[in-house]
């Protein structure tokens, strides 16, 4: 494999045939920093469940009864809306969600399962606030130029990610 002499420190690489590809976003303009994540979707128990459990659930809960509003004029069940309202009630209750349920988290299990060391001149954070009422996990990049030297690093070990940049 080459060496840094053989990369272009000022952009990341689209490969084709990338393991894995994370978002790399920037909150702010003024800050070059990122959080890297893996999707963008908070993934509910809702979304895990099969339209039997949907159903089961709804019965259990009296929502298929007429006038519920959870069946269309054909009688047919409305799962869409099913799913909304449990998710609805989990994020009302406030339930925790996972490590493997948010895009931060599954980014913080990737690297956190990553047999490589990252060389320090690759500026990372690999944060777990693992405290009563804090249980936010995240991966950050402090600069530009760190995600271009961690795509290299890795490709280095025979791992091919694709970084794609965000910024709100």
């Amino acid at each position: 494999m080459g060496s840094n002499n053989d990369i272009n420190l000022n952009k990341l690489v689209d490969y084709g045939n990338a393991e894995e590809t994370f978002y790399a976003v920037k909150y702010r303009g003024d800050i070059d920093e990122y959080n890297l994540e893996i999707g963008d979707q908070i993934i509910y128990d809702s979304d895990n469940m099969s339209d039997f459990e949907l159903e089961a659930w709804a019965i259990s809960c009296g929502l298929l009864q007429e006038g519920e509003g959870y069946k269309d004029l054909e009688g047919n069940i409305d799962f869409s809306s099913i799913k909304a309202l449990i998710r609805e009630g989990e994020e009302e209750k406030g339930n925790r969600l996972s490590t493997s349920d948010t895009p931060e988290g599954r980014a913080f299990s990737w690297f956190l399962n990553l047999k490589h060391k990252i060389p320090e001149h690759i500026r990372i954070g690999i944060i777990d606030e693992t405290c009563p009422g804090n249980n936010y996990q995240e991966v950050t990049i402090y600069g530009y130029l760190s995600l271009v030297l961690l795509q290299s690093f890795l490709k280095t070990k025979d791992i091919i990610i694709n970084i794609i940049v965000k910024a709100y």
